[in-house]
């Protein structure tokens, strides 16, 4: 990165640079840049329009001219414009934060939870600690689909006449926040549940937001209840005429409160009666490929002893701090 800062360029923006510059607007644009410039023939586009971004999914830097649109993975040597903070929020900026919001931290990373948050994106109170970071859901997100997608690309090599998308369970969806990273994958369908209704309009609208409404299915009511008809195989169940290909399970974890705990344990918070690991062999007898979040503080050791399932274990961090973990079942812990 270092070389961004100096007057020097590849061969490719060499050739791209054609016209004149006058030593006026050099002495320009090395001010504004802050570093001396030395070379006559520097080319504005080359020079200004460079910028840094970050690609949460695979974690890596990129860099971009809005000019061109061109993108590269490389830092380019000239025109580089470093990625900055956001500035602070102003008090007036605090004073408009909703009173839907428990605390004033949560609001200062409304836009790590939803990136499209000045669009209109809508979040009760419980949502604001409980919804997963858009980053972390894209990923597992990434992740699921990146497995699940083989296998279904091989069954319809198998059957040229089924073009049926994949069909993901999420069972305990809030206002949306790994409902929507699922649906913006194509050939995917979304059923997403949640026992509050206010809280599934919220996740409707959100959906709308970011455009995938089409890819999601809306359904008020117990999640447990609708997997148990499924597995009974009852006409009544939304599910009685589809497979479902995965399941994913992001239930309550009490609040905030759990962070105190030293460890976390899963029988000790209940979801319509059902520990959560109930929960989870409930949704093992649906379906193979599940997907588990739960809290960073887990207790892994007595999760494995009541299991006899194997499955694979991956930590999220979030600004180099760990924040959860995802439990992957089936295909989904393959690899």
């Amino acid at each position: 990165l270092r070389d961004a800062y100096h007057g020097t360029r590849s061969d490719d923006e060499r050739e791209s640079s054609n016209c004149r510059w006058n030593r006026h607007t050099l002495r320009a644009g090395a001010e504004l840049q802050g570093f001396p410039s030395k070379d006559t023939n520097l080319s504005p586009s080359t020079f200004y329009l460079w910028h840094q971004s970050f690609e949460p999914c695979s974690g890596r830097f990129y860099y971009y001219r809005r000019s061109s649109q061109e993108s590269l993975s490389k830092p380019p040597r000239t025109g580089f414009v470093p990625m900055v903070r956001r500035p602070a929020e102003s008090p007036k900026a605090r004073s408009s934060m909703p009173l839907s919001v428990p605390h004033e931290k949560y609001w200062s990373q409304r836009r790590r939870l939803f990136s499209l948050f000045d669009h209109g994106v809508q979040l009760d109170t419980e949502s604001w600690f409980s919804v997963t970071p858009e980053c972390v859901a894209h990923h597992q997100a990434w992740r699921c689909m990146q497995k699940l997608h083989n296998d279904h690309h091989q069954s319809l090599l198998c059957d040229i006449n089924r073009h049926e998308p994949l069909v993901i369970f999420d069972a305990f969806c809030g206002v949306g926040g790994n409902t929507i990273a699922f649906a913006r994958h194509l050939n995917v369908h979304v059923f997403a549940c949640d026992t509050d209704k206010e809280r599934l309009r919220m996740a409707s609208h959100n959906a709308r937001v970011y455009n995938v409404s089409t890819a999601v299915s809306f359904l008020h009511g117990d999640a447990l209840n609708i997997m148990n008809k499924a597995i009974l195989k009852e006409e009544c169940s939304p599910f009685s005429t589809r497979k479902i290909d995965m399941i994913f399970l992001s239930p309550p974890w009490g609040g905030p409160e759990y962070r105190a705990a030293e460890t976390f344990d899963l029988s000790s918070i209940l979801v319509s009666g059902f520990t959560l690991i109930q929960v989870l062999n409930m949704a093992l007898k649906l379906c193979r490929n599940v997907a588990f979040f739960l809290p960073r503080n887990t207790d892994l050791q007595s999760l494995a002893a009541e299991l006899t399932v194997p499955f694979k274990v991956e930590r999220e961090y979030v600004n180099r701090k760990e924040k959860s973990m995802t439990l992957y079942f089936g295909k989904l812990a393959e690899g």
